[in-house]
C-alpha cells in the first residue's frame, strides 16, 4: 500500500514573512501529499489570505496562551488526519524550508516517529547553543540532553529521546493511541511530551540527518535561516 502523508501546520499571522519560502518547499516536494494549515490569529485576515492561495486551512479560536494556542492548532489538524484516509501525519513549522526529497526519507526509513534535522537557537543559564530540536535518550526519563550537531553524522538516522515537531512524520497508529498534551501552567510542548508519551507506549523516536533544512529566524535586518546543512558533515 503506498503511503499518503497529510502535512499538517499550525500557523500565525505573525508568521506571514516566512510562508511563501515554506510552501514552496511544500509544494516542490517529490513525494505527493496534502496540505491543511490551522491558523491561530486573532483575526480572520490571514485565514482569508491563505484560502485565496487554495491552501486549506482550519480557523482556530483565539487563546491567549501562545502554547495552547499551538496545542489547539494541532489537535484539529489530528482530527482531520484521523478521519481521512491517510498513513501518515508529517509536522512542518511555517518557518521551516525542506529539502526536497524530505518525505520520500522519511518515509523510507520506516520508522514510528522521525524528525528531520532542523536547528535553533537556545538560551541556557550562563551561554546560548545552536543545536537541532532533539533530545538523546538517557538512562532517566525526566532528563533531556540536547543532541549536539557534531554528535549525528550526514545521512545517519539515530534514535532519540524526544523531537520538536517542526519537521516530524508519524504513523496513523501512533497519533491514533497517544494524544496532545501540555503540562498546565508550564511551557511544556506538545511535541516534546508525545515523544515522551509514545515512548512509554513502545513507540520510538528518531532523527534522520538526510533530511537537512533550513530554520527562520527574525532579526533586526530581516530573516536569517539556521541551515542545517553547515552543521552536519
Amino acid at each position: 500500500m503506498k503511503a499518503s502523508v497529510l502535512i499538517g501546520t499550525p500557523t500565525h499571522e505573525e508568521d506571514k514573512i516566512f510562508f511563501e519560502s515554506y510552501f514552496n518547499s511544500i509544494k516542490n516536494q517529490d513525494y505527493p501529499c496534502k496540505l491543511i494549515v490551522a491558523d491561530n490569529s486573532k483575526s480572520d485576515d490571514y485565514s482569508n489570505e491563505l484560502k485565496k492561495k487554495n491552501i486549506d486551512v482550519i480557523k482556530v479560536s483565539w487563546i491567549d496562551s501562545k502554547y495552547d494556542r499551538v496545542l489547539e492548532s494541532r489537535k484539529e489538524i489530528t482530527k482531520k488526519f484521523l478521519e481521512g484516509d491517510y498513513t501518515h501525519l508529517f509536522w512542518v513549522d511555517s518557518d521551516i524550508i525542506l529539502p526536497k526529497k524530505a518525505i520520500s526519507v522519511l518515509l523510507e526509513a520506516n520508522k514510528d516517529i522521525i524528525s528531520g534535522v532542523y536547528l535553533s537557537s537556545f538560551t541556557y543559564p550562563q551561554f546560548k547553543l545552536i543545536h537541532p530540536v532533539a533530545y538523546k535518550l538517557t538512562h532517566d526519563e525526566n532528563l533531556r540532553l540536547p543532541l549536539q550537531a557534531g554528535e549525528i553524522r550526514i545521512n545517519h538516522v539515530k534514535e532519540m529521546h524526544s523531537v520538536g515537531f517542526g519537521c516530524c512524520l508519524i504513523k496513523k497508529e501512533v497519533a491514533e493511541k497517544i494524544r496532545l498534551r501540555r503540562i498546565p501552567n508550564t511551557s511544556s510542548t506538545e511535541d516534546i511530551l508525545f515523544c515522551s508519551d509514545a515512548r512509554k507506549n513502545n513507540y520510538k523516536t528518531f532523527i534522520h540527518a538526510g533530511v537537512l533544512c533550513k530554520h527562520g529566524h527574525k532579526m533586526d535586518d530581516g530573516i536569517h535561516y539556521l541551515d542545517a546543512n553547515n552543521y552536519i558533515k
